[in-house]
């Protein structure tokens, strides 16, 4: 038996002759044990290492974003999603315009606007009269909605609103079921304005295009883009049948100035800015619950809650927070772009939305490119549509004063405009031209390379190159012509 063999045997001295007089013998180790305490000790530096690199990456990524948000409350306070539902406007409950527009959405009949009818209705230029049929068939339609016509004409004289809205911190879980209810109204009053021209109730067509801009406004200053991006969408619809108004008949010029000076106010909104304050606020909110451990992955994806969500969101919460400033401080670049004016925008939102798409894949390149850059082509489009159609209003205008249209833009200031609206795209004035039987103010096309590419409106062309939005304001004798 070998000493191996036997560990617990006392070591015996070494015969003479064999080495240092008195060593004892001692057991050898295999190999592999000791690579084994080699390997653990490694492992435990290993582990060690991590833990320190990850706990200063914490720290540091912890440190920098409050850093970064103390930073936020010095330069633009108020700027939380709290703060700014805090500051909205308190409208009295007798001029609240929110309201009224949920009472018309609950009053109007199932079904009943006819989508094939709405495309053929759009179809026809402004200045011809909709043939029988398609007549027959839009008085049919809003005899079934008479009820909410009736409401939501009231909107006529409300123009501030505000929703009660309750965000939740995961931010996709809030509730908006005014979106809903403004888009409905946008369409009955577009077809209510609609009928009372083809009728030629000018002054009750007028009425409800304030009416519809005021549909617009019911959301306020909301701070989620989607209802930014609605009230955009109805601001463009009012655009849209106001010029067919101006082309079916002479308003009268006290009705005119009535809605010019609406449309004025609604100009001046910064809607983008608004909506870029807001959309930093909500992300942050999301952000820091989902560090926090107040939302889960599945609460995001509106899914069950399961182990896995669980697990997932706690391992990766601090590459949240690793996110959480990126995101930031793009946004709050997004914000500063958005605070300039229209035209000032083009060149710096491009860069943005550039320098957005090249990031890697992750929380930043999801929402920034897709949400921005569009808000602000909207946004600049919007733009260019009101600042045309006032230009035509106060043209009208003009010309019911001195019975012939203004040769130049100027010759409206001061007593028509206040001053010469810019075009949102590239600064200069508004286009406008005279043309044979029409006047005609256009905003140039967003797009690098197309700014100044337009010298002649050609108006037989459907989409004429470089044009984004046109107003045409046509002579008398060419309103309200027969249908085709």
């Amino acid at each position: 038996m070998s000493l191996l063999d036997e560990p617990n045997r006392e070591p015996q001295p070494l015969p003479s002759g064999t080495g240092k007089p008195g060593r004892t013998l001692r057991p050898r180790r295999r190999w592999w044990q000791r690579w084994s305490v080699r390997l653990l000790l490694a492992f435990l530096v290993c582990v060690v290492s991590l833990g320190s690199y990850y706990a200063y990456r914490h720290h540091r990524a912890a440190e920098e974003l409050r850093e970064a948000v103390a930073d936020l409350d010095r330069t633009d306070p108020g700027w939380r999603l709290q703060d700014l539902e805090a500051a909205r406007a308190v409208i009295p409950e007798n001029e609240n315009s929110a309201p009224v527009v949920s009472a018309a959405f609950h009053l109007l009949p199932p079904g009943w606007l006819n989508p094939k009818l709405h495309d053929r209705l759009l179809q026809v230029p402004p200045q011809e009269r909709f043939n029988d049929e398609d007549a027959d068939d839009l008085l049919d339609a809003m005899g079934d909605a008479l009820n909410a016509v009736k409401e939501a004409q009231k909107l006529a004289t409300l123009s501030r609103g505000r929703h009660p809205i309750t965000y939740h911190r995961d931010i996709f879980s809030t509730r908006l079921p005014h979106a809903d209810s403004t888009r409905s109204i946008m369409f009955l009053l577009q077809k209510d304005v609609l009928l009372q021209t083809q009728d030629g109730d000018l002054k009750g067509a007028l009425r409800s295009c304030r009416a519809l801009l005021n549909v617009a406004r019911s959301n306020g200053d909301e701070s989620l883009f989607i209802m930014q991006l609605v009230r955009m969408a109805c601001v463009g619809i009012t655009c849209q049948v106001v010029e067919r108004v101006l082309a079916q008949g002479e308003p009268e010029p006290d009705h005119l100035l009535e809605l010019q000076e609406l449309l004025e106010d609604e100009e001046r909104f910064p809607r983008l800015l608004v909506a870029a304050r807001g959309e930093r606020a909500a992300m942050h909110e999301l952000l820091d619950a989902l560090e926090c451990g107040d939302v889960t992955l599945d609460d995001v994806a509106d899914a069950p809650s399961s182990w896995s969500g669980q697990t997932a969101s706690f391992l990766s919460r601090d590459y949240f927070r690793a996110q959480h400033l990126t995101v930031l401080a793009a946004q709050t670049e997004a914000v500063r772009i958005a605070a300039l004016p229209a035209h000032e925008r083009v060149q710096p939102a491009g860069v943005f939305d550039s320098k957005m798409r090249g990031q890697p894949r992750g929380i930043m390149h999801i929402v920034m490119p897709t949400v921005f850059g569009k808000m602000d082509k909207a946004a600049r489009r919007t733009d260019g549509h009101l600042r045309c159609l006032i230009a035509a209003l106060a043209a009208e205008r003009y010309r019911r004063r001195h019975d012939c249209w203004p040769a130049r833009l100027e010759q409206l200031v001061p007593e028509f405009l206040s001053s010469v609206p810019l075009d949102p795209q590239d600064g200069q004035p508004l286009r406008f031209q005279c043309l044979e039987d029409r006047v005609v103010f256009y905003s140039l096309c967003q797009g690098p390379g197309r700014l100044g590419m337009l010298e002649v409106y050609n108006p037989d062309e459907p989409s004429p190159p470089g044009v984004g939005v046109a107003v045409h304001l046509f002579d008398v004798p060419h309103r309200r012509q027969p249908p085709r």
